[in-house]
């Protein structure tokens, strides 16, 4: 991107442009209003990316559902990629389609969904199960704790199995 040479190192715009604002349901009412002015003036383009059912602007107004409301051109996209298995890509069609409970229980029909009532062997099976994934594996997992201390709590014991194991120090120099 080229910048002007003044003093605000604003990006100095030329030409035709195409501007892609992801997550645009979090676009409020004004900063809206700025971006259209700003694309007229600068001759852009704009490509609004999001899902008006997920979280909205945090001030006023949600013109991304009501543009759409209002009969802008959409396209959509209504096939995931991410799911590599046939029961979560059934579980995630049904969900997309506000059938929650339908999709909960594709999932545990498929065994995907296991419950351990006690706390001490919830974090042990957490634990255990991140340890067996490769480090490519591990740096794409996501593992949620409900609470501060629970998230200390199975911080500390993959902490000390990888210590158990030696590969702490390898994980701690590759980032």
């Amino acid at each position: 991107m080229l910048y002007s040479q003044s003093t605000s190192n604003q990006p100095l715009l030329l030409g035709k442009e195409i501007w892609i604002v992801d997550e645009a349901s979090l676009l409020s009412a004004k900063d809206a209003h700025a971006l259209l002015q700003r694309a007229g003036q600068e001759q852009a383009r704009i490509v609004l990316v999001g899902d008006t059912r997920q979280l909205s602007a945090v001030e006023a107004g949600n013109p991304f559902k009501s543009l759409q409301a209002g009969g802008i051109a959409i396209a959509r996209l209504d096939e995931s990629l991410r799911q590599q298995t046939q029961e979560l890509k059934t579980a995630v069609t049904l969900i997309a389609q506000d059938k929650v409970i339908e999709g909960i229980q594709a999932l545990d029909q498929a065994g995907c969904i296991r419950e351990i009532q006690d706390s001490e062997q919830q974090l042990q099976q957490l634990v255990d199960d991140y340890l067996k994934l490769s480090p490519q594996e591990r740096s794409r997992t996501l593992l949620l704790a409900g609470t501060n201390q629970q998230r200390l709590e199975l911080t500390q014991r993959i902490r000390e199995r990888l210590q158990a194991e030696g590969t702490l120090a390898c994980i701690i120099h590759e980032q």
